[in-house]
């Protein structure tokens, strides 16, 4: 066990290549990523993640942790050498593991594969050096921060083993050589590494092979992931190994002088335009609610596809109106629908948010009976959801309005929360009490365009008026402080 004293203090103490005493960015970069943590546990882990994912690249063995922050890259060295400096700034003991490994000769074969590195390189060497990292949390821990994940899918997707192997001494056992200060073994190391002319242009050289290793990874690991994008208004798009999930999707955008004076049309050319760029087989179709901004456009999806639609009875009134009943799987509050193997959706029941003078626009159900196309006032609200999606291993959960009901978000936790941007100030719990119920990690606010503008790729568009949209950023980072926000411009594509 460390002792306290000055056993303890050493695996404490700065140096002047664990120079934390010195660079106060090196304590301050801890200090935002264990925001929150409570234990020595989860300080550790997020401060190793985060050394973790950075790349991995060749370099020189004695580089100050300062530097690896700054530049974000480093070798297993100096992100091991980082890692230390940042776990002891926060006072979390850690110290160096200095070992010997068998060479890494496919991964050296590919590297130095490139005609121009190939000669500097030569031949893989008998036997190579690694520097890891021991933390104490109540035992000695090992961890290894060398590789980040998209280094080592993109080796798996070459065939090339992740395994260090370390070599052992004749007794069978490897002689680790555990260090308070590797300063004088770095500077040592330093000193006989094989590389010593044009070592900055050849690591240069090196990185972009890593980086091409990379790629390898993001391919491999982004089919595994959901591709996201917000498609205006209240529309997401979730794909995931060629399915494609849309909640609210909204494109026939009439204008002002349409909304105000003339019954709504979906505008099939604009429908199709879109599902002929879709990313994946439309699977499923899921409505918060029946407003036009959200329902317009669905009897004119359905025409185009077989899957499942997921509502209310006012959906289906709608559906019914236009010719295409019975398409719609009528939810009332609570219902967990699968979709196709591996996604559902939970029709959790919600309110609308207060819009103008406070009130809820168009409430009631949309009358059957009604002869289409509708006006903007018959598309009334119907029954309202905050739908839940499962894929892909995340949740997924949709505020299309500005309101929620506590009661039933209760044990609702989510990985992404597409949070409604107008009418926030209405509601001073949206942007607090929801947020610390289903705890999202991720958040992207949306509903925020002027949706009677039609949209242009490539071009930003135009919001609503009167968000504060500064404000209501700066109140969700205060609730939800390790949330990360992600703002995007609609199309815009990103993952999880």
């Amino acid at each position: 066990m460390i002792q306290s004293g000055e056993e303890h203090l050493k695996f404490l103490s700065p140096s002047e290549l664990c120079d934390f005493h010195r660079r106060p960015e090196i304590r301050a970069k801890s200090l935002e990523l264990t925001s929150g943590c409570r234990t020595d546990g989860e300080r550790f882990q997020r401060i190793f993640d985060f050394v973790k994912e950075l790349p991995y690249c060749l370099d020189d063995w004695n580089v100050p942790a300062s530097k690896t922050l700054a530049r974000r890259w480093g070798m297993c060295s100096g992100k091991t050498n980082l890692l230390i400096a940042m776990l002891r700034s926060v006072g979390i003991p850690a110290r160096y593991r200095v070992f010997r490994i068998k060479p890494e000769v496919s991964l050296w074969q590919w590297v130095s594969g490139d005609e121009e590195l190939a000669p500097r390189l030569g031949d893989a060497p008998v036997e190579q050096d690694h520097v890891d990292c021991e933390v104490w949390l109540g035992e000695w821990r090992p961890c290894d921060p060398a590789r980040d994940s998209l280094f080592e899918q993109g080796l798996i997707s070459l065939g090339i083993p992740l395994e260090r192997v370390p070599i052992a001494d004749d007794s069978g056992r490897v002689p680790y050589v555990i260090l308070a200060s590797f300063d004088h073994w770095a500077k040592a190391r330093q000193e006989r590494r094989r590389l010593r002319e044009n070592r900055s242009e050849i690591f240069v050289r090196a990185s972009e092979r890593f980086w091409n290793i990379r790629y390898l990874g993001i391919d491999k690991i982004s089919k595994k992931m959901v591709h996201m994008r917000w498609i205006g208004a209240a529309g997401i798009e979730l794909t995931h190994k060629g399915q494609t999930i849309l909640i609210d999707p909204y494109h026939s955008r009439p204008g002002k002088i349409e909304l105000a004076f003339t019954p709504l049309k979906p505008k099939a050319d604009l429908v199709k335009k879109y599902l002929d760029k879709l990313p994946g087989k439309l699977a499923a179709i899921i409505i918060g609610h029946t407003h036009f901004d959200h329902a317009l456009d669905v009897p004119e999806f359905a025409r185009h596809f077989d899957g499942s639609i997921i509502g209310s009875r006012s959906l289906e009134a709608l559906m019914q109106m236009n010719g295409v009943s019975h398409r719609v799987n009528i939810c009332s509050g609570g219902e967990r629908v699968e979709l196709f193997e591996g996604a559902a959706v939970t029709m959790i029941p919600s309110i609308h948010g207060l819009v103008f003078l406070g009130r809820v626009p168009y409430p009631g159900e949309i009358d059957a009976l009604s002869k289409p196309p509708l006006k903007m006032n018959q598309y009334r609200l119907g029954t309202v959801f905050m739908p839940k999606v499962e894929l892909g291993g995340k949740i997924f959960l949709h505020a299309g309005s500005a309101n929620f009901l506590e009661s039933e978000l209760q044990g609702h936790d989510c990985d992404v929360l597409f949070m409604c941007v107008p009418g926030w100030k209405k509601v001073p719990e949206y942007t607090t009490k929801l947020l610390q119920i289903v705890k999202p990690k991720a958040i992207v606010p949306f509903h925020y365009d002027d949706f009677s503008v039609p949209l242009k790729l490539k071009t930003k568009t135009r919001n609503l008026p009167m968000l504060d949209m500064k404000l209501f950023l700066r109140q969700i980072l205060k609730s939800a402080p390790d949330a990360e926000i992600r703002l995007l411009q609609p199309f815009e594509s990103t993952i999880f």
